[in-house]
């Protein structure tokens, strides 16, 4: 209906207005009260303008529960190892209540209720996931999944150093990126599992991470030295020993009176750099024996 003023010399409002219809036949049932008749209506007990149906089944999104495509889950992986920071989020489309179970890793069991707003469960732990929906509206209403939250592996290297070429020859596993340090020389590593790099001094500190530090760093030093290194000396809290690449030794720490106050029997894990506890001993001068089996040295210590 439209009102127009087409008088040049005068205004008006129109203040009230009366329509009066005359209509024959009974009225269209419409349950919904959309702008559709339940006869056209693919939901007509749920309001949907859109009549949305994604899988063209003749029942509208919001009421067809039964549908392949009706519940959808999407998954964040954990950042690293060791963090309990996954999550899932539940999706659907119809327009009911839902309910989920959830059982994970070490005894992980939770229960949560969401609509087709949806809904997020976090704090995950990685870790294998059985997952299963059901409605209280429907008893034969069931839906189960399982999946994983995965996380990075943690950084893992492997060396092995070719003294008749001077290549260091490192195996990488974790990530797809890697940075190298050597000594002061930097190397960035992308889809490679292996690489070689020459050492070009005597004493070379070799280190190893990925750009998500959780990951771990791996650290190595190699002596191509005949003696062994120890640093710091003067010695403020703990020292440190180099032993020359490719031999191992018994390692004995004495005071200057000869008492034995540390041992190394050399079956440890080192990397090529031995830690020698130092910082609970009173200052003075202490000696380190080095016995390799086929000969042996002596260093002198001072404990600040």
């Amino acid at each position: 209906m439209v009102v127009i003023d087409q008088y040049t010399q005068d205004t008006g409002i129109l203040k009230e207005f009366s329509l009066y219809l005359c209509v024959e036949g009974d009225p269209e049932v419409n349950s919904d009260n959309d702008t559709f008749a339940d006869d056209q209506d693919n939901c007509p007990e749920f309001s949907n303008e859109d009549q949305a149906d994604i899988d063209e089944n003749g029942i509208g999104d919001v009421c067809d529960i039964f549908s392949s495509l009706n519940l959808s889950l999407s998954k964040k992986d954990s950042s690293c190892p060791n963090n309990e920071n996954g999550s899932f989020t539940f999706n659907a489309r119809a327009d009911f209540l839902y309910r989920a179970e959830i059982k994970g890793p070490n005894g992980f069991r939770d229960e949560l209720v969401f609509t087709n707003r949806g809904t997020t469960l976090n704090s995950l732990a990685p870790g294998d996931y059985k997952l299963c929906v059901y409605s209280d509206n429907f008893s034969s209403f069931e839906y189960c999944f399982e999946t994983e939250i995965n996380a990075p592996e943690p950084l893992n290297v492997q060396s092995f150093f070719n003294p008749s070429s001077a290549l260091l020859n490192l195996d990488l596993s974790g990530s797809d990126v890697y940075e190298v340090l050597i000594n002061e020389e930097a190397y960035q590593v992308v889809d490679k599992e292996n690489i070689q790099l020459p050492l070009t001094k005597k004493l070379n500190r070799i280190e190893v991470k990925t750009p998500k530090l959780c990951q771990g760093v791996f650290e190595q030093w190699i002596n191509l030295e005949p003696l062994a290194k120890i640093y710091p000396n003067p010695v403020p809290q703990n020292a440190h020993l180099i032993l020359p690449q490719g031999l191992n030794a018994e390692i004995s720490l004495l005071t200057g009176a000869g008492d034995l106050v540390w041992t190394y029997d050399g079956n440890e894990e080192s990397n090529g750099t031995i830690q020698i506890l130092m910082e609970s001993l009173p200052r003075g001068w202490y000696l380190l024996q080095i016995d390799y089996g086929s000969h042996s040295e002596t260093r002198k210590l001072l404990k600040e």
